[in-house]
């Protein structure tokens, strides 16, 4: 008898199908897959769908509902048609519901899955239906052995009368074979249990010996009890969800639980469950298999262990230096952060390995492992590069000053006589260090330079660091320059003050500008802030500009209020410098005073960073200019602390929550969360809510039906120079 192949081999990958008109949704769903053990294709609409169909073997298809030109009820029906054997699964929105729930009745789809989705749910759902799917095809095989029997059994019947004893052989074969499944079951290597899904709790109503011998419970004593007791007291764990979900629905399942012998010892089980139905196709049983997996596990996390660090000195090693380095460098390209390198090499090692040994040198470096750990912060990652080289990549870390000091106590610690064997050992430790992005843009080139100043640092007479050179005098150079353009351009009067209007979402009109510092520089032209507002800082060239800003633009809100133009509110925002300053409220009233401006219509906006640094008496600033009439806005909230004692503590008008939080709704789950947490919050504190850096129109909609007072962004405008506000002010009135 010829058995039917297997469905699915192990060496081909399941494959998935994503069919939807929305590139983002396409997008999201690939990011969420692409790590996952599956072969992925996207499919812009159902026409691409079916070309993606007929040129590739599919498991399992994603289609959303709606959909221009051919819907995905349309859709599944075509594939339905030529490809009954693929797993169908609806992406809907809760209006698509009823109709969702209609073809999920009439058998057309699978299960559907309503927009937005939780991440963790859809892949569990997905990984459901795989096994669903290759338990309906080995059913499928099995059920083709059947008929094949059933056809030779209705042979043997046709001609009984010549065949009885042919049949009669045949049936004792067909016992035997019974006969040796049940022994094979009997002496499987894996626990086999099968459990009673008519009675209440699932109650076991067998067990193989090797599951006796796996757990040490006798026959008797597990017998009519829930496998749940292997549990014991650890019933929080992931896995057990899709388990529960699996004997509710009555379909297959399986995870990797921790469970607990009779004798209180831990074991992992990977256990698979699936339902037995009877003859009316109901499910009367599940059948579970229950597979020891715990040696495994430990010896993956060795391997593991093995891979990504030193034997002798239990620090990070090049592997997973290598992976940490490339997180460092993507974290701080993303969030336009800088972060510094060390690479250290232990002066004289050799003299010490040759003339003591490698064993007094190898308890050497584990010392000197020890230590270099003491001098860094817990966020840092020291590594053994090799030898007695060493490396530690350091995040945040983004001043000579800082990186110094860092380097000047390594060398202390290193410095520190040990006793060893009997002798008393000097160690010396020379230190190249290198600076993200400005000493390079990749890990490669980060460790060259630092391995180049290193070797700078050694011709300096060792024991000492040395930073990259080159790149530290041509940033030093630039900085200087920077600099003294920064002083001229206050004098030439190259500043210019840009205006972003903000809107308001109950009234729909425009409700203020927030003035904003450019630099037309004569020869590399307009300079967003951000490129200079930092040495500004430091140099405390931001009082003299930020005292320019502050007048410009009041005198500007005071013009467009002569010019017969709505009275709006001008929003300014005040860096951390200008607030901590003795004179500041002096120089707001000086301000309001000589611009004419009255002082309701002028807005501060402070970051919660600022705040933060001496929130004593910046509190009573704020305070003082509040009782003045002015208005007080919390800037980039979310960023920072984001402490509700200070929402409380300080004389806030508005919060402004940052762009970073709108930029993924409403799609975004999470940033939708807490979107509209703070929008609640806010108004519980009778704080005005403005949203910064809205760009589409679906953002606004969100905002504006889930209470938002006012948003701001290139949606509505970008930041104009005043004679364009002046024309759109005009246009408004």
């Amino acid at each position: 008898m010829n058995l039917p192949p297997s469905p699915m081999t192990n060496d081909r990958r399941a494959a998935l199908l994503f069919v939807d008109d929305d590139t983002n949704v396409l997008k999201a769903l690939h990011r969420l897959f692409r790590n996952e053990n599956y072969t992925l294709y996207l499919a812009e609409g159902g026409a691409e769908g079916l070309t993606v169909l007929r040129e590739h073997t599919v498991d399992i298809i994603v289609c959303d509902m709606r959909m221009p030109t051919m819907s995905g009820a349309e859709f599944f029906a075509q594939a339905f048609e030529r490809w009954p054997d693929t797993v169908r699964i609806l992406l809907t929105g809760y209006a698509d519901l009823e109709s969702t729930i209609q073809a999920v009745n009439k058998g057309r789809i699978y299960s559907y899955c309503t927009k937005p989705w939780n991440g963790e749910e859809l892949k569990l759902l997905i990984h459901n239906a795989l096994q669903e799917k290759r338990l309906r095809e080995e059913q499928e095989r099995l059920s083709a052995i059947i008929r094949q029997q059933n056809d030779a059994l209705k042979a043997i019947n046709e001609h009984l009368e010549e065949k009885v004893e042919q049949r009669t052989a045949e049936l004792a074969q067909a016992n035997k074979t019974l006969l040796l499944h049940n022994q094979a079951i009997e002496a499987a290597r894996n626990g086999i249990t099968i459990t009673d899904a008519r009675q209440a709790g699932n109650p076991l109503v067998y067990a193989n010996p090797a599951f006796q011998r796996i757990t040490g419970y006798d026959k008797a004593e597990v017998l009519g009890r829930n496998l749940s007791f292997l549990l014991g007291e650890d019933h929080d764990q992931p896995g057990l969800e899709s388990l529960r979900i699996a004997i509710r629905r009555k379909t297959t399942g399986y995870a990797v639980i921790r469970n607990y012998r009779k004798d209180g010892s831990l074991f992992w089980n990977e256990l698979a469950i699936a339902p037995i139905k009877n003859a009316n196709d109901e499910v009367t049983h599940f059948v579970a298999i229950v597979d020891d997996i715990t040696e495994f596990k430990s010896n993956q996390a060795q391997l593991e262990y093995r891979a990504n660090y030193d034997d002798l000195t239990g620090l990070v090693n090049r592997n997973l230096l290598n992976d940490r380095l490339n997180n460092a460098i993507s974290t701080a390209q993303r969030e336009h952060k800088v972060f510094c390198l060390f690479f250290m090499d232990l002066d004289d090692f050799k003299v010490i390995n040759d003339t003591m040994g490698h064993s007094v040198g190898d308890e050497f470096l584990k010392i000197i492992a020890g230590r270099l750990l003491n001098c860094v912060r817990a966020c840092d990652s020291v590594a053994r590069y090799g030898g007695d080289e060493f490396v530690c990549v350091c995040p945040g870390i983004a001043k000579t000053d800082d990186a110094a000091l860092i380097a000047a106590r390594i060398i202390t610690e290193i410095s520190q006589p040990l006793q060893l064997n009997g002798h008393t050992l000097h160690g010396g430790v020379s230190i190249g260090i290198s600076f993200y992005p400005a000493d390079g843009a990749d890990k490669e080139t980060l460790l060259q330079h630092a391995d180049t100043a290193m070797y700078d640092a050694k011709d300096k007479g060792r024991n000492s660091f040395s930073f990259y050179t080159e790149a530290f005098n041509q940033r030093l150079m630039q900085r200087l320059m920077l600099e003294e353009d920064l002083r001229q351009a206050l004098r030439l009067e190259q500043f210019v003050v840009y205006y972003q209007p903000k809107f308001d979402l109950h009234s729909e009109q425009i409700s203020g500008m927030e003035a904003l510092l450019r630099w037309n520089h004569p020869e590399k032209g307009l300079i967003p802030p951000d490129h200079f507002i930092p040495l500004t800082e430091d140099t405390g060239l931001i009082l003299p500009i930020g005292e320019w800003v502050l007048h410009t633009a009041c005198l500007q809100a005071k013009a467009w209020q002569l010019a017969g133009l709505p009275a709006i509110n001008m929003a300014i925002n005040v860096s951390p410098k200008q607030l901590h300053s003795p004179t500041f409220d002096q120089t707001i009233t000086r301000v309001l005073r000589q611009s004419g401006l009255d002082a309701s219509f002028l807005d501060l906006e402070i970051t919660e960073g600022a705040v933060m640094q001496d929130p004593d008496n910046v509190a009573i600033t704020l305070t003082r200019l509040k009782n003045i009439g002015i208005r007080i806005s919390m800037d980039d909230f979310g960023t920072g602390y984001s402490s509700l004692s200070y929402l409380k503590r300080f004389p806030f008008d508005n919060l402004k929550i940052d762009k970073a939080f709108i930029n993924d709704i409403p799609l975004g789950e999470g940033d939708v969360t807490l979107v509209l947490t703070i929008i609640a919050m806010a108004h519980n504190f009778k704080l005005k809510v403005v949203a910064e850096g809205v760009e589409t129109q679906a953002q606004m909609d969100f905002l504006a039906r889930n209470g938002c007072d006012e948003i701001q962004g290139y949606f509505f405008s970008r930041p104009l120079p005043a004679l364009e506000v002046e024309q759109l002010l005009k246009k408004t009135n």
